[in-house]
């Protein structure tokens, strides 16, 4: 067992680094000592990237413009915009340039950095985050759905649930076993 002195010491240089770190001045950082909030962050980002409503969207995916879902694989299992991929916001960038943290494969959905792409997640602030992340990678337009799916789902526009697949997968085999009815 350790001496109580050499515990507060080690507790002490751990309470100095761990402070050095998220205080320490950054270069670029004109708040140097200033540490910042999540909606500080999310603010920042929005404010380099672009947000666009669910009716340009649309206009969007009639072009084949990808629709990539940041949320976790649990919450994208619950409902997601039709066409959407689910890439997870802290696997993002490794799946732009093929990281072997993935496998040394890039996600199709960000394979060319020149092409538009769509982010969201449940209310936008995730997709501003990562939208701002592929900017810095070099995308020319990295955009955000703002208000996440929610606006989406408010919006009155489909979202697809394992209820929906579901209905759709069980019409796909009435209408098989009517087909083979017909032609029997």
């Amino acid at each position: 067992m350790q001496p109580a002195a050499s515990r507060l010491e080690r507790t002490a240089r751990h309470e100095f680094l761990t402070h050095r770190h998220w205080t320490a001045e950054r270069p670029g950082d004109d708040h140097p000592g200033m540490s910042y909030s999540v909606r500080d962050l999310v603010a920042a980002a929005r404010s380099l990237i672009r947000e666009i409503g669910p009716a340009e969207l649309l206009e969007l995916q009639k072009f084949g413009c990808p629709i990539v879902d940041v949320r976790e694989p649990e919450e994208f299992a619950d409902g997601h915009l039709p066409g959407a991929v689910n890439i997870p916001r802290g696997l993002l960038e490794f799946e732009v340039d093929g990281h072997p943290a993935v496998n040394y494969q890039t996600a199709e959905a960000l394979s060319h950095r020149q092409r538009p792409v769509v982010l969201y997640c449940l209310s936008g602030g995730r997709s501003a985050l990562a939208a701002e992340a592929l900017l810095r990678m070099g995308f020319v337009d990295p955009m955000s759905l703002a208000d996440g799916i929610l606006g989406w789902a408010d919006a009155g526009h489909p979202v697809v649930t394992p209820a929906t697949v579901a209905s759709q997968a069980s019409a796909a085999s009435v209408a098989a076993v009517v087909v083979a009815a017909n032609c029997g």
